[in-house]
């Protein structure tokens, strides 16, 4: 079957599959190099969200004064009728009346931050939210992949998940990767997500006036349970990373180094393979005169030393030379004795 195709022929079609599979894992490399990258990139969007609601807590919550979201609200008011500014060296700067401030916990912190993230989407290219199967509020409801990101982490004890979502190979529009972390249930968090007996009376009643009979639902938790997660997503820029790469940059030199190389080698490879088969054609189509008693042929060897000669294929046309010259002088011998 194979002796159906000439060398070259064989030779470009190994390179073709070669190729191919260099592309193919070219392609499966910068995959999990992306991948990886996104991963990384949704971990850190989920880290600091932690670190905000470590610091938001850690101050018991955030007073806003004389303003709020209307969409999310607060939990606490607090009147005052005379507010004295004061420097840190306990200057008076001045007076105010009738302040108000509103009490926004971390969870509500949170809810306003990530509502931001939502704002910011298209120039941030990544959103996150603060979801539990225990949800109080309708922000804080699961969709599909956080449910069952949520049953994966309990099932199998795991602080995270990742996956790379898409719609299709060539439907780029729908890629994403999505990302959870667990949030457990800190001392801290005891106040409003406790057990009766560890719940802040004042907490709870805001949080049953806000959220009426769900946030039953948010209560009798200990600490170092699963609350529930942040859920990242990343939408990538596939045009900007290709961007990127192709920026004459110091950075990408190396990319450009191994590409360059790669065609050298391919380019090099092809005139070397190209000036074999043309040395074996002339060897063939002098072997082929000489079986038929074409025995004027030059082979381009005379006066070479096969011993001093290392190419192989200059040593076969030095053989098929003294095979020439010995079938002449047998030819010439042969007529001799004839007459």
């Amino acid at each position: 079957m194979t002796n159906k195709f000439s060398i070259l022929t064989k030779y470009i079609a190994f390179w073709i599959i070669l190729g191919l599979g260099l592309i193919g894992c070219t392609i499966v490399t910068i995959y999990q190099l992306y991948t990886w990258f996104l991963y990384e990139k949704a971990k850190t969007v989920a880290e600091q969200v932690i670190m905000f609601r470590q610091w938001t807590a850690s101050y018991g919550g955030i007073w806003t004064k004389d303003k709020y979201d209307n969409h999310f609200g607060y939990l606490l008011k607090a009147s005052n009728e005379k507010t004295s500014l004061l420097s840190t060296n306990e200057n008076l700067i001045g007076e105010e009346v009738n302040t108000i401030f509103y009490l926004h916990n971390p969870a509500l912190a949170t809810r306003e931050l990530s509502s931001l993230s939502e704002k910011k989407a298209k120039e941030f290219r990544w959103i996150f939210k603060v979801v539990s199967d225990r949800p109080i509020s309708p922000q804080g409801i699961p969709d599909q992949f956080e449910r069952e990101a949520i049953k994966t982490l309990r099932k199998e004890k795991k602080e995270e998940l990742g996956k790379f979502i898409k719609d299709g190979f060539f439907n780029f529009s729908s890629y994403k990767y999505r990302y959870v972390k667990v949030i457990r249930v800190k001392k801290g968090c005891l106040k409003c997500h406790g057990t009766p007996e560890e719940l802040d009376p004042r907490f709870k009643q805001a949080i049953l006036d806000k959220y009426g009979p769900a946030a039953k639902r948010g209560m009798n938790y200990k600490e170092g349970d699963i609350r529930g997660v942040i859920s990242v997503t990343i939408f990538p820029d596939f045009r900007g990373t290709a961007a990127q790469f192709l920026k004459p940059v110091p950075e990408n030199f190396f990319l450009l180094l191994i590409l360059v190389t790669i065609i050298f080698m391919t380019f090099g490879s092809f005139v070397a393979v190209y000036w074999m088969i043309t040395r074996i054609k002339q060897l063939r189509d002098a072997a082929r005169n000489i079986s038929i008693g074409k025995l004027e042929v030059d082979l381009g060897v005379k006066g070479l030393d096969e011993n001093k000669v290392k190419d192989e294929l200059t040593q076969v046309a030095i053989a098929l030379e003294r095979l020439r010259i010995s079938t002449k002088i047998l030819i010439e011998r042969f007529k001799n004795r004839k007459k």
